[in-house]
């Protein structure tokens, strides 16, 4: 089974030992049924990610004792924010988890003229904290340690003025593809794309007028779930991690596909994504401060589980 990856708001240091919460102890404990001594991947959303091994449980609550860092991120060179119209039922959290998957920085769902969701008050701070649910999840997944910026929905108008980097409209009338928009390695680009029925003309203009640029996709009617992941794709392929120049970064970010014996990057990632036990020299120590020492390099589940047990046992035997 695959390390799972884990989730927790909370500041994590090596060697010590935290009681996650009640989401990911369900989770944990519950759905996957994981004994003391499992393998565990946690990340906190702040870039990088910690290697871990279920310590027990305490009533509802695992336990669980963190191990080495990795600081690979495995975040684009591109930053995109996705703009987009507020669309109805499931097709917004589609939305949000493929492009949290495919990348993207940030979202910022919009009320435009054809918007039919309202959102307002306690209704609007719920649905908020269900589209963050959905993108910690795709975080998890997809393997980025570095959470998105999930914004609370407003007025297309409210927003327009603070648009940054390369700025991008998704017009049907657009004489201009997206994957021929003339643009030299961008750092930054922003998406604005409308919701069910697409932004309306005047709303286009006002976007044009404001710095963007009209672009299509192509001569099909894509679905408003659809149109934000082509257009995040072509991004990436364009100026992101997609394109050919990043593939070797890319290995690298994920600790395979280098060959060079010398590649740090490559090595040390390949130690944390390579979650076996591998025997290693346990250092003498107290506990989990075997974690700080010096002479141990890498991650080992069988290092952390035996500095644990042997503390476990230790305290066991003191009067």
């Amino acid at each position: 089974m695959a390390i799972p990856r884990i989730f927790t708001d909370q500041p994590l240091t090596a060697g010590t030992e935290i009681a996650l919460e009640p989401g990911p102890s369900h989770h944990l404990l519950k759905v996957l049924r994981l004994k003391p001594g499992a393998g565990l991947c946690l990340f906190n959303g702040r870039g990088g990610s910690f290697a871990a091994v279920l310590a027990g449980s305490r009533g509802p609550e695992a336990r669980v004792a963190v191990g080495d860092f990795a600081p690979a991120d495995h975040e684009s060179p591109l930053a995109i924010e996705l703009a987009i119209g507020v669309s109805r039922g499931e097709r917004m959290d589609w939305v949000v988890q493929k492009a949290v998957e495919l990348g993207v920085t940030a979202i910022r769902p919009l009320v435009t003229e054809r918007t039919e969701v309202r959102l307002g008050g306690e209704r609007r701070d719920k649905k908020l904290g269900h589209w963050r649910q959905i993108a910690i999840a795709a975080c998890e997944q997809c393997g980025r340690n570095r959470l998105p910026a999930i914004h609370a929905p407003q007025p297309l108008a409210d927003w327009l003025p603070a648009a940054a980097g390369l700025r991008l409209v998704l017009a049907p009338e657009a004489t201009t593809a997206l994957a021929g928009v003339e643009a030299t390695a961008p750092d930054a680009v922003t998406l604005l794309i409308g919701p069910e029925g697409g932004l309306s003309a005047v709303e286009i203009d006002v976007a044009v007028a404001a710095g963007f640029r009209a672009v299509g996709l192509g001569p099909r009617v894509l679905r408003t779930e659809t149109a934000p992941l082509a257009a995040l794709a072509i991004c990436q392929a364009r100026w992101g991690d997609f394109s050919a120049k990043d593939a070797l970064n890319n290995r690298h970010a994920r600790g395979r596909g280098c060959v060079k014996r010398r590649c740090r990057v490559g090595k040390a990632q390949r130690a944390h994504a390579d979650l076996r036990p591998a025997p290693r020299p346990v250092p003498r120590g107290h506990g989990l401060s075997a974690f700080a020492h010096p002479t141990v390099r890498g991650f080992s589940i069988s290092a952390v589980w035996e500095a644990f047990t042997q503390s476990r046992k230790r305290a066991s035997r003191r009067p």
